[in-house]
C-alpha cells in the first residue's frame, strides 16, 4: 500500500502527451547495453549471447564461449568488451573487426564498460575492481581499491564516480597531488603547548584530537578544523609517561570508535615496556562549547621490542584492515643506521606483554637540521594511503592491496610541507581529502593548524548514490539510490556532488539517463514492481512523466544516453531488444510547455546518400557542415523562406560524425549526424 501511494504522487494528470518507443532494429535479444561506434559507424549491442553488430543494413552476432556482453568501448587502438557469466572466463577482452576476441585480463563479474562523454577515457568496473584507460594505459586510482564502483559520469570539467564508499569527483586535467598549505587557524587552547599527536575523528566529522607529550598529563584535547577549543578530556587508567602519537579506528569486535594513545617515547632508551592505551571515543560536536569530561581507557596493550632492545619512537599507525598497530622508530643524530624500523603489535587484549614483531624498515631521509627520523604518521581512513613525516618533510605511499610493511618498503612520494617550528604531528582529514599538521609551541610562537587539500579524486559526499548523470542543460547532477531504505529515490546536486537534495523517495529506480533536452529518464527495477506499473519515468522541471507506453511488458536493463542520433532521445536496453524514444512533446491543460520539443530535425540519421535538415516554423538563414576537428566542410545554399535544406555529401566525404550548425531567424541550433554507407 505504501508503494502504491508513493507511485500515485509521481503520476502527472491533466496532460496531453505524445511519444513513441521504437525497436531500433527489430532485434529481440536480451540486451544489456548499446554502443555507437565513432570509428566504424556501426552499432554494437551487448547481449546475453555476445556482441551483436548492426552496420546499417544487416546485423550479425560475435560470441565467445557463451559469455554475455555487458559493455563496449573503444579508443584509437582497440575496441574493448566486458564479457561475463560468473565463471573463470569472465573478463575484459578486445574485439577486432573480424569478430575475434582476445583476453586483456580476467575479471570476475564485470559490471560496466563505458566511454567518457567529455574525455577519451574508458571506464571499466567489475567485482572489487575499477580501472580507467587514459592514453591507452589502464590504471586503478588508489582511492578505489577495495571499493565497489557502480557508475561513472562526466561534465565538461569534472569526472564523477559512484561507489559503495560514497560519491567522488575529480577535475579533468588536474595535475599534482595536494594544493599549497592553508592556514586554518591558531590553536585556541592555552593547554595545548606540545602537540605531539593528531587524529581526525571519523565518527565526529570536523573534530580533531590532540595531546601533549611527556609531562603533559593524561589529557586529550578536542578541537575543530578552525583550531577552536572544544574540550579537555581526562583519560583515567592511563598515565602519560611520554605520549608521542595517537591513532584512531574502530574496535574490531564491536565496531565502536576508539582513540589509541601511544606511550612510546624514550629519549634516554631506558623504558623497557611501551604502552598503547585504548580509549572509547566520545561524541563531540565541532560547534560545541568547551567542556571538561572524564574518559576511561578500556584497555592498555603492553609490549616490548625483540631482544630487549629499547627504541625511541614517535609514530603510531593503526591498520583497520588487519586490526594491527605499527610503530615506526625515530632515528637520532648518533644513529649510524640509514632507516627507521617498523614493528607490529597485535590488537590483543589477552596478552599481558607482547613482543613486537620486526617488519622491516622505512627508508626516508633524516631531516637536515637535527638529523632525526619519523616524528608522526597516519593511515588514510580508506586505508589506501600512508603519511609519515619528519621535522622537515612529509612522505606518502600508495598502499593499494599491500600490507603496511610492504607498502612502506616501496619508494615514497614527497608531498607538500612547509617546515613548522617543531612540527611532529600529522593526520588525514576524515574524508581522505587532505591532511592536517600542527606544531608544538616553540620560542613563544603559537601553534597553528595547517591543511594541505587533496587534488585528484576527492570524496565529495558519503551519500550512497548508485547511478548518476550530469545534466548539461541545468548544470546539475542527478543520482538515484536504491536498496537503502532511508535514502531511496531521486537526488540532485548543484555543487559537484558535495551536497544533495532529495527530490522524492521512490524506492525502485534502477538506472538514470539524461537526454539532449535536459529530461532526466529513470528506469524501474523490474523484480520488485508489478507488471502494470511504470517502467520508465521522466523528470523535467519539477514534473514526473510516465514514459511506459510501449514498454509495459519489458524488463529494462539500462538506459543509455544518446550520443549520435538526434531523432531519438535515450535508449532502453531490455530483455527483448533496444528501444529508442522518438521526438516527443507534451503540454499541460493550461497549454503551457511541459517538455521541450526538439527544434532541429535531421532525417534519416544515420544517413548514407543525403540528409534533410529542418527547423519547424522557423526560416533557415544559413546551414554549415563541420567535421569533428571543427573544420568547415560545406556552407549550404539557402533560399529565402526555406524551412528545410538537404545535404548531399560528395563521395569523397568519409563515413563518420559531422556537426550541422543552423542559423534561423530566431536562434542558432546544432545537431550531430552520422554518415554511413
Amino acid at each position: 500500500m505504501k508503494n502504491i501511494l508513493v507511485l500515485g504522487l509521481l503520476l502527472i494528470s491533466l496532460m496531453a502527451f505524445s511519444y513513441e518507443w521504437t525497436n531500433l532494429m527489430d532485434e529481440e535479444s536480451n540486451t544489456n547495453h548499446i554502443y555507437n561506434s565513432l570509428t566504424t559507424g556501426n552499432i554494437y549491442y551487448s547481449t546475453s549471447q555476445g556482441v551483436r553488430v548492426f552496420d546499417g543494413d544487416t546485423s550479425y552476432l560475435y560470441s565467445y564461449g557463451g559469455l554475455g556482453a555487458f559493455g563496449i568501448a573503444e579508443n584509437d587502438y582497440d575496441r574493448f568488451v566486458a564479457l561475463g557469466l560468473g565463471s573463470y572466463s569472465d573478463g575484459l577482452y578486445t574485439l577486432d573487426d573480424s569478430g575475434n576476441f582476445e583476453l586483456v585480463d580476467w575479471y570476475y563479474l564485470p559490471k560496466f564498460l563505458d566511454t567518457g562523454s567529455y574525455t577519451q577515457n574508458i571506464y571499466f568496473s567489475s567485482e572489487n575492481n575499477f580501472q580507467i584507460n587514459q592514453a591507452n594505459e589502464w590504471s586503478t586510482p588508489a582511492e578505489f581499491y577495495f571499493k565497489e564502483v557502480t557508475d561513472v559520469t562526466e561534465s565538461p570539467a569534472y569526472q564523477f564516480v559512484t561507489s559503495n564508499d560514497g560519491f567522488y569527483h575529480k577535475l579533468i586535467g588536474e595535475n599534482g597531488l595536494f594544493a599549497d598549505r592553508q592556514n586554518f587557524g591558531t590553536i585556541q587552547s592555552n593547554e595545548i603547548n606540545e602537540a605531539s599527536g593528531l587524529v581526525a575523528s571519523r565518527s565526529n566529522p570536523g573534530v580533531l584530537w590532540t595531546h601533549n607529550d611527556s609531562g603533559g598529563g593524561n589529557f586529550i584535547f578536542a578541537l575543530n578544523e578552525l583550531g577552536h577549543h572544544l574540550g579537555i578530556y581526562t583519560v583515567n587508567e592511563a598515565s602519560n609517561r611520554d605520549w608521542e602519537d595517537m591513532a584512531i579506528g574502530n574496535n574490531p569486535s564491536t565496531d565502536q570508535p576508539e582513540i589509541y594513545l601511544a606511550d612510546i617515547g624514550d629519549n634516554q632508551l631506558s623504558n623497557n615496556t611501551k604502552f598503547i592505551h585504548i580509549v572509547p571515543e566520545p561524541q563531540v560536536s565541532p560547534s560545541q562549547n568547551p567542556t571538561a569530561l572524564e574518559l576511561t581507557a578500556s584497555h592498555t596493550i603492553s609490549f616490548v621490542y625483540p631482544d630487549n632492545i629499547n627504541y625511541d619512537a614517535e609514530t603510531l599507525l593503526y591498520d583497520q584492515r588487519t586490526s594491527t598497530f605499527y610503530v615506526i622508530t625515530k632515528r637520532h643524530a648518533n644513529n649510524s643506521e640509514t632507516y627507521d624500523k617498523i614493528f607490529s603489535i597485535n590488537y590483543d587484549l589477552d596478552s599481558e606483554i607482547q613482543v613486537a614483531t620486526y617488519e622491516g624498515q622505512v627508508n626516508i631521509p633524516v631531516d637536515g637540521i637535527v638529523n632525526h627520523g619519523a616524528t608522526g604518521g597516519d593511515i588514510s581512513p580508506d586505508g589506501n594511503f600512508i603519511l609519515v613525516k619528519n621535522y622537515q618533510n612529509v612522505f606518502m605511499w600508495e598502499r593499494r592491496s599491500l600490507s603496511i610493511p610492504e607498502a612502506l618498503s616501496q619508494p615514497y612520494i614527497e608531498v607538500p610541507y612547509i617546515m613548522e617550528p617543531q612540527g611532529e604531528a600529522i593526520a588525514w582529514r576524515y574524508d581522505n581529502n587532505g591532511y592536517f599538521t600542527v606544531s608544538e609551541e616553540y620560542g613563544n610562537i603559537p601553534a597553528v593548524l595547517y591543511f594541505y587539500s587533496k587534488k585528484g579524486w576527492r570524496k565529495a559526499s558519503p551519500l550512497p548514490i548508485k547511478k548518476s548523470e550530469y545534466n548539461h542543460q541545468d548544470g546539475n547532477l542527478y543520482g538515484v539510490i536504491y536498496t537503502e531504505a532511508e535514502n531511496n529515490g531521486l537526488w540532485s546536486s548543484s555543487d559537484l556532488g558535495i551536497t544533495w537534495e532529495r527530490i522524492n523517495n521512490y524506492p525502485i529506480y534502477g538506472d538514470i539517463s539524461v537526454d539532449a533536452l535536459g529530461v532526466v529518464f529513470l528506469s524501474h527495477i523490474p523484480t520488485v514492481i508489478p507488471e502494470d506499473w511504470e517502467r520508465v519515468t521522466g523528470y523535467y522541471q519539477g514534473s514526473f512523466i510516465d514514459f511506459s507506453s510501449g514498454l509495459e511488458d519489458k524488463i529494462i536493463h539500462s538506459l543509455v544516453k544518446n550520443t549520435i542520433f538526434d531523432m531519438a532521445t535515450v535508449f532502453a536496453c531490455t530483455n527483448s531488444g533496444v528501444y529508442n524514444l522518438q521526438d516527443y512533446d507534451g503540454v499541460s491543460n493550461e497549454d503551457e510547455d511541459l517538455l521541450p520539443a526538439p527544434k532541429l530535425t535531421t532525417y534519416p540519421n544515420p544517413f548514407s546518400q543525403q540528409i534533410s535538415i529542418s527547423a519547424p516554423k522557423e526560416d533557415i538563414v544559413s546551414t554549415k557542415i563541420y567535421n569533428l576537428k571543427g573544420q568547415l566542410l560545406k556552407n549550404l545554399s539557402i533560399k529565402k523562406g526555406n524551412e528545410e535544406v538537404v545535404w548531399k555529401p560528395h563521395s569523397s566525404i568519409p563515413n563518420g560524425i559531422y556537426f550541422i550548425k543552423v542559423q534561423t531567424s530566431e536562434a542558432t541550433y546544432t545537431s550531430k549526424v552520422l554518415k554511413i554507407n
